[in-house]
Parts: C-alpha cells; sequence; structure tokens
C-alpha cells in the first residue's frame, strides 16, 4: 500500500541520517513527501536538512511549531543558539546554552559551546563549574593543555586581584603544572608570596626562571621585593640577579630599571647606554630620556625623547592578532577580543 511504502521510504531516510548521508537523505525524503502528505513529519525533516546546510534561520522557523514538546524545545533553542553565536551575541548565546542545558542535563555539544563562549568573554568561575560537571575528558579539542594554563592562571589573577593571596597561589600552581614556564602564571604566583610575607620563596621563582629566562618583569618583580632596602642593597641584589644568565643586554637593563627607580640616575645612565648598545627599542630610549631629564641634561632628554618617538612602542604583552600593547597579561585582547593572543614581550 502508499502508506507501507512511504514507512519503507521513511526508514531509508533515518538510517541515511543516523550515517550521515545528507545528499541521499534529502533525495529520499522528497520522495516520502510524494508518498506522505503529513506537514509535522515534512518540516522536521526539513528542519534538520536546515541545521545540516546551517540555515538555522530556517529550522528555527521550522522547530517553533514543536515547541510544546520538551524535544522539540530543544531543538528549537539550538537553533537559536547557532543563530545567536553567528550574530556574535555571546551574552544571549550563554544564556540559551544554559536553558538547554537545564533541559538536558547531558548536552554535550552545547556545553562544548557554552565553553568556547565562557572562554571568549573571561567567564572563568562559570568555565571551572562546566568543567567540573562534564569532566575535564569530555572536551577534547575545546580544552586542550594549553586552556587549563589559561584558564587557572585567569582564576588565579581574579583571586590576587580580590586579596584572595592563597586560592591565587593555589590557582598558578595549577597552571604550572601543565606548563611550568607560563610567565603570567609565574609572576601571580611570586606576588602571592610577596603579599603573604614569604618573599624567600619569591626570590627563589625569580632566580630560577630569570636562570632559563631573562624576562625583564622579573627583574621588576625582584626590585620591588629590595624597594624598602638602602639604595647599595637595591644595586647589589639586581646585579647579583643579572650575572645569573649569560644574556648581558637583559642584565643591564634590569640594572638600570632598579637603578632608575631607587632614584641612582647615574648608574641608571651608565647601564641604559650599554643596553642600547646591543638593542634599540623605543622603551629604553624613552627611560633614557627621563633618567637625562633627572640629571638636568635637558638638551640629551629632548634628543632621546625624539629617537624613542622614531621606534615603534613596546611594552610587557602585545597581541599577536592585532597588536595591541598592554601592561598586563590576559587570556583575551581588550581591543579585538581574540582568545591566547597575548604574549610576553621582553
Amino acid at each position: 500500500t502508499k502508506h507501507h511504502q512511504a514507512f519503507d521510504i521513511l526508514t531509508n531516510l533515518m538510517l541515511a541520517l543516523e550515517v550521515d548521508d545528507i545528499e541521499n537523505a534529502q533525495k529520499i525524503h522528497r520522495e516520502f513527501c510524494k508518498k506522505l502528505k503529513f506537514k509535522p513529519l515534512q518540516d522536521f525533516f526539513s528542519a534538520r536538512f536546515a541545521i545540516e546546510n546551517t540555515d538555522f534561520e530556517t529550522s528555527e522557523k521550522l522547530f517553533t511549531q514543536f515547541n510544546q514538546n520538551p524535544h522539540g524545545k530543544i531543538l528549537l533553542l539550538k537553533s537559536k543558539l547557532k543563530i545567536a553565536i553567528k550574530n556574535q551575541e555571546d551574552q544571549k548565546a550563554i544564556e540559551i546554552a544554559k536553558e538547554i542545558l537545564v533541559l538536558k542535563k547531558d548536552s554535550l555539544k552545547t556545553a562544548q559551546e557554552l565553553l568556547k563562549l565562557y572562554k571568549k568573554n573571561g567567564n572563568w568561575q562559570s568555565a571551572k563549574a562546566l568543567i567540573k560537571d562534564f569532566g575535564v575528558d569530555k572536551f577534547g579539542d575545546e580544552l586542550q593543555k594549553l586552556d587549563l594554563v589559561i584558564l587557572n592562571t585567569s582564576l588565579a589573577q581574579e583571586a590576587l586581584r580580590n586579596k584572595k593571596y592563597l586560592s591565587a597561589i593555589k590557582y598558578s600552581r595549577k597552571a604550572l603544572a601543565n606548563n611550568e614556564q607560563f610567565l603570567p602564571a609565574n609572576q601571580i604566583l611570586i606576588k602571592a608570596w610577596i603579599k603573604l610575607g614569604f618573599k624567600f620563596k619569591a626570590i627563589s621563582i625569580i632566580k630560577n626562571l630569570w636562570k632559563e629566562n631573562p624576562h625583564i618583569i622579573l627583574a621588576e618583580l625582584y626590585g620591588a621585593i629590595y624597594r624598602k632596602a638602602p639604595l647599595k642593597t637595591r644595586i647589589h641584589a639586581i646585579k647579583k640577579l643579572a650575572i645569573l644568565n649569560p644574556n648581558i643586554t637583559a642584565g643591564n637593563i634590569a640594572i638600570a630599571l632598579v637603578a632608575y627607580r631607587s632614584g641612582s640616575f647615574n648608574v641608571a645612565k651608565e647601564f641604559l647606554n650599554l643596553a642600547i648598545v646591543n638593542e634599540k627599542t623605543h622603551s629604553l630610549y624613552k627611560l633614557l630620556a627621563y633618567t637625562e631629564k633627572h640629571l638636568g641634561n635637558n638638551d640629551e632628554f629632548f634628543k632621546n625623547i625624539a629617537i624613542a618617538k622614531m621606534l615603534p612602542k613596546d611594552s610587557n604583552y602585545s597581541c599577536t592578532n592585532c597588536g595591541h600593547n598592554s601592561s598586563k597579561w590576559s587570556a583575551t585582547c581588550e581591543k579585538c577580543s581574540s582568545y591566547d593572543s597575548i604574549q610576553w614581550n621582553n
């Protein structure tokens, strides 16, 4: 009979969909529609094909009629979620994804979409809770090893900002368990130990990192530890740090920075001039200019400021996507919103 033939075709249609043979499924669907005129079923399959073709506006329109059915509502919300993501309406997308997870708590694909949104928008506590609910192993590509580093570093940064120093230490250590050289996490760890009064721990971390990679921000942190010490002690301490690494230029910059902040401008000038022989940057010439100004050498000030202006601006961090400079690390760029694009400069 006609109905039996229709159900045979329907079986073939569902089998084709099951193995993701969308092209044949659409052909079978057209044949099915000729045999059986049942609009809700036709609309359901049309909506499924619309999703496969990323035509989410059509799938939303077709799934609306199934809104009273709990499963139909989930399919409608999934179409709305895709539209919100496509339109970059992140907060709306987050609310829709959360609504889906209320209706279907084990919807892993929705959880994966939600994690991407949390990462993009810096919702680290929510990301942490989501990962805990589903398990790290469930996220695959959405949660690579580096993501764990960034997630925990962001949580550590948040804890440090809220003066929760033990939590900052806990999260920075979790980040460093996946990448022990990740400098933003080390920076937070050092600052937390300093705030808790364990300066010897901070000093030990800085020295070990400096031996491997003499980032200037480490010198700034090291100088901050000795900021209340006599001038001679501060200069002596930074010189001892500088010699731990054979990179003479980095050592000269480190000494110059601490000397400048200590008010020892002749020492700062001496080591800045040594550094500039090998490294000519905007920051170094600007620092040299203000060093000369403190020494009363106005002509030298204007000369070095002019040189600095001709060089590209540099900072501790910059975005590899848009080139934006920043004084602080963050998981996303404050200018272009790209994720994991903020890299340390030196």
